[in-house]
């Protein structure tokens, strides 16, 4: 940054009139300008040896006494139209006397403003001049003239304010989250009085550390803008890229359900660099023997996150259940067996047929969901019968109907 300045502008001006001459007395001015001085020249066909003395009259009271001499400067102190008298006398004491019409022209009140005083910016100077009577003819910077050539000038100091440099870093973008945003905006001196913020996805936000997340994917252009409390401002503009969450799913090397004295392994698939589970284990798999939720928080290369979950369920004795309370032996494949859910979870399943009469009509010590009501049971007749399912001696009761 270069250091503070202070710089003085400013505006300069002249006019010529020339009056008419006769042969004895006469006179010329230069300028006939408000507040400027005037310089008149005495002119006459006498000789200068002839001559004894020029008097002048400026106040037209017919009174020769307000100046002396064939040169004289005289400023006037109003803009007006007057008559101005010369009179000459010659050596023999004859005198002669002129009068001519004075027009004394008003200067330019010369004003201006100074916009964007600010360090390395381009400066906006807007002329506020004005005059009581003519035309400003022409602006001179520092200097502004009228239409009848008297000029005026006037001069501000003005103070030259420090360009603040807009900046700022962010991190990874990922949908749905936050981003971290820094804001690494300078300023020599002074202070930052606006941050205006555009996140390229319609929102906008006023304040020094924003905070933003993206709904959508892709490439987002981020514009900061920054004005100082002397209006100085700066603007910078970065292309983000939001990235999409994580793919992520939590497979099982069987199914989702724990048998009696098992365990089952969960996997985690999909894109990612790191994964946490909810049981501490920060592997690819992990098994588990008890039932209920189970998650895995990943994250990604760019680092984005997303929790992939599993509900385990554990299954007990009471979850064997008939896939149906009526038999028809018919081969159709429907119900043709006596059939249990889960009931190959264990082992050396003990199950035992009864008639209403309480007569065992089947029995198995190690069931496999077989037992075929069309030849097992072909002299079983149609009606009610009830089983009793044993397993680690925990026994299971219910009821069944056969229809043919």
């Amino acid at each position: 940054m270069s250091n503070l300045k202070k710089t003085i502008f400013g505006i300069v001006f002249f006019q010529l009139s020339i009056f008419g001459f006769s042969q004895q007395a006469n006179f010329s001015a230069d300028t006939v300008c408000f507040g400027e001085h005037t310089t008149f020249t005495g002119q006459s066909s006498l000789p200068e040896t002839q001559i004894s003395g020029w008097y002048w009259d400026f106040d037209n009271d017919s009174n020769f006494d307000d100046a002396f001499g064939k040169y004289i400067t005289y400023v006037f102190d109003t803009a007006m139209t007057l008559q101005v008298g010369v009179k000459v006398i010659d050596t023999a004491g004859t005198e002669y006397m002129e009068y001519n019409e004075v027009i004394v022209y008003p200067v330019p009140v010369v004003n201006f403003l100074v916009d964007n005083l600010c360090e390395d910016k381009e400066a906006v100077f807007t002329d506020f001049s004005t005059i009581s009577s003519g035309i400003i003819l022409q602006y001179w910077w520092d200097s502004v003239f009228s239409d009848r050539g008297c000029s005026a000038f006037t001069t501000k100091t003005t103070e030259v304010f420090p360009q603040p440099v807009a900046g700022f870093t962010f991190t990874s973008a990922c949908i749905g989250s936050n981003v971290q945003i820094t804001n690494s905006t300078t300023i020599d001196s002074g202070n930052i009085s606006i941050y205006s913020w555009n996140f390229g996805d319609g929102e906008e936000a006023i304040t020094s550390q924003p905070v933003h997340a993206f709904s959508d994917t892709g490439y987002f252009t981020i514009q900061l803008i920054v004005i100082s409390d002397h209006y100085c401002r700066d603007t910078v503009n970065s292309i983000i890229y939001v990235y999409p969450e994580p793919n992520s799913f939590i497979t099982t090397d069987d199914d989702a359900f724990i048998y009696a004295n098992e365990s089952v392994t969960l996997t985690l698939n999909g894109d990612f660099t790191t994964c946490s589970w909810s049981t501490g284990s920060t592997s690819q798999s992990v098994q588990v023997s008890q039932a209920g939720n189970y998650s895995c928080e990943i994250t990604d290369s760019h680092g984005c996150k997303d929790t992939a979950s599993i509900h385990i369920y554990k299954l007990n004795i009471q979850n064997i259940k008939a896939i149906s309370d009526v038999l028809t032996p018919n081969g159709d494949g429907i119900n043709d067996y006596l059939e249990f859910q889960n009931i190959e979870a264990y082992d050396n399943v003990q199950i035992w047929i009864y008639n209403v009469w309480g007569v065992e009509v089947y029995n198995s010590a190690n069931y496999q969901n077989k037992w075929d009501a069309i030849y097992e049971g072909e002299y079983l007749d149609p009606g009610a019968y009830y089983f009793i399912i044993k397993v680690q001696d925990t026994e299971i009761k219910g009821n069944i109907n056969l229809l043919r």
